[in-house]
């Protein structure tokens, strides 16, 4: 007959203080860019290569398995790294392009010293601009295979000079990109036609960003620029001194000037500068968010910053909780069985068991929960009695309690 040890813990959700500071983690040095995909965090950087972490950076592992470049030493320099769907892909300085199923462990080449800027998802479709070849590329195979027939984005005057510099953003179920000129472009067909919505933006170096369902910017050297017309006017909202990062979260954007972090929450029509302990050499070179934290890329490696610490950011949802894990183990004490409530549908969270030493025995991630109790069965190697960790979290905060086990 089958023992079930049933243990009841209650978790009282409670956020700690967090100065309002950037800590460097233990990344590498030098680094050109991160990103993120699934729980691991991606950065890469000036000759050494692509990184990953399961753990908000405190301890990286290399990723090279597959990547290679004709002229860096090895490990190569990474320019771009990211997940989209259900795979990483990644830019290598004099390599080209590569794609990774398997979250960096191994690496399959796209395109040999042909580098693209950015990779979206529209409609089961892949798009990009690669650096220095005209148009915009649709692949209908994750890559495999591109259509390269971009009907109406040379267009006019001067077609030589109307390079596309930067993929795609989507708006309103739209897609814009904007040429070397400063023309807007639109499609309304998955990218096989195109039409000019904006005859010039004026700047250097000049790139597009989607933040909702309603606003287009644009970037430049010296200003950032927004439209809610579907490109059709622009406003300029605030001087710049550097063509981004810019992201969004919820109805927060945060752009980055150089060395200048700063935040709005109304749509940029005033900012708020998130600095604080970085200092002015600090370049940042690509950001993303994930797991609760603000993450910047740069030449001193890479920087975090709780989101909890900007009053109007924080991830979706914002009421993960927690209040009661049942926790059984069976006889053998080869697997546990957790039954948890949540207070809202959320993405990826992350049950962990430890023993009292802090030593991990088994990690589980949920893909997506609803609202309400759910079951979740984690794998164990056999456990004899004694005082065991049980670690929840999501939506940016952490908790854990202890529970005894006798068998």
């Amino acid at each position: 007959m089958m023992k079930f040890i049933v243990i009841v813990v209650v978790l009282l959700i409670t956020h700690c203080a967090v100065s309002a500071q950037w800590v460097l983690t233990k990344s590498p040095t030098s680094l050109n860019a991160v990103g993120a995909h699934d729980q691991y965090l991606f950065v890469g950087g000036e000759d050494n290569g692509a990184f990953r972490s399961s753990d908000n950076g405190d301890t990286w592992i290399s990723i090279n398995n597959g990547i290679h470049s004709d002229s860096d030493p090895y490990p190569p320099t990474v320019q771009t790294i990211d997940g989209l769907e259900n795979n990483i892909y990644t830019t290598v300085s004099y390599g080209g392009t590569y794609k990774s199923s398997d979250n960096g462990e191994h690496w399959a080449l796209l395109f040999h010293h042909l580098s693209f800027f950015t990779l979206i998802t529209y409609h089961n479709k892949l798009f990009s601009v690669p650096y220095g070849v005209k148009g915009v590329w649709v692949s209908s195979d994750t890559g495999k295979t591109w259509d390269t027939d971009s009907v109406g984005l040379f267009s006019g005057w001067a077609p030589d000079n109307q390079q596309i510099y930067t993929t795609p953003v989507i708006v309103s179920d739209e897609l814009y990109t904007i040429n070397a000129d400063g023309k807007i472009y639109r499609s309304t067909n998955d990218g096989n036609n195109w039409t000019i919505t904006y005859d010039r933006v004026e700047g250097i170096f000049k790139k597009p960003y989607a933040i909702n369902d309603t606003t287009l910017f644009v970037c430049t050297l010296d200003s950032i620029l927004r439209s809610t017309n579907r490109g059709v006017t622009w406003q300029n909202i605030k001087r710049h001194t550097g063509t981004g990062p810019l992201l969004t979260i919820n109805n927060t954007i945060i752009a980055v000037q150089g060395y200048l972090i700063s935040i709005s929450s109304d749509n940029g029509d005033t900012w708020k500068s998130i600095n604080d302990n970085l200092s002015d050499s600090t370049s940042i070179n690509s950001m993303t968010i994930h797991n609760g934290y603000l993450f910047a890329a740069t030449y001193q490696g890479l920087w975090k910053r709780p989101l909890s610490d900007f009053a109007t950011v924080s991830e979706q949802p914002q009421t993960l909780s927690f209040p009661t894990l049942r926790i059984s183990i069976n006889e053998f004490g080869d697997h546990a069985t957790v039954q948890y409530y949540t207070e809202e549908d959320i993405e990826h969270p992350k049950f962990e068991i430890y023993d009292i030493l802090g030593r991990l025995l088994s990690s589980t991630v949920e893909n997506f929960v609803q609202k309400g109790w759910n079951t979740i069965t984690i794998p164990l190697n056999t456990l004899t009695s004694g005082t065991y960790i049980c670690r929840a979290s999501g939506s940016g905060f952490t908790q854990s309690r202890t529970f005894q086990i006798s068998l």
